[in-house]
């Protein structure tokens, strides 16, 4: 996700690895660069993308409201399945959830970890959070809660 309008990543890192200096690309294009987005700033725009209610993807997330809305404000740091379950309610993409987790300090969902695994495919497929955590209770793992 992009936060400064203009010019596309791709366009952007073509000119970094052609640049001779990191001086002469911030000099050029330093207006193209943001400081990293915080969880509650990378939250916030994908639920606007989304067009979502809040109190939809806390119900949808099995998150209580009052903690659901300190972490969206930025007051709570959310656990890796918190993050994980403000995905399932927002009803993110696989690329999504990544980057809501790489945001939020947390490492990305591997493959090669089978709770992880589960849970991509659940994403990748569209399945609800309770459908997702039978498939996690189906090959004895830890459900997200």
């Amino acid at each position: 996700m992009e936060r400064s309008a203009g010019m596309e990543t791709v366009r952007l890192v073509e000119k970094l690895e052609s640049s001779d200096s990191i001086d002469d690309y911030l000099d050029a294009f330093g207006e193209y660069c943001s400081e990293a987005f915080s969880f509650s700033e990378c939250f916030q725009e994908l639920f606007e993308k989304k067009k979502l209610k809040k109190m939809e993807v806390l119900d949808r997330a099995h998150i209580e409201r009052v903690y659901g809305h300190e972490i969206i404000r930025g007051k709570k740091n959310p656990s890796r399945d918190k993050v994980l379950l403000m995905s399932f309610g927002m009803l993110l993409t696989v690329p999504e959830t990544q980057m809501l987790l790489r945001h939020s300090g947390h490492s990305p969902l591997t493959p090669k970890v089978r709770r992880d695994a589960v849970i991509l495919f659940a994403l990748a497929h569209g399945v609800n959070w309770s459908d997702m955590n039978e498939l996690l209770m189906d090959n004895d793992l830890p459900e997200l809660v």
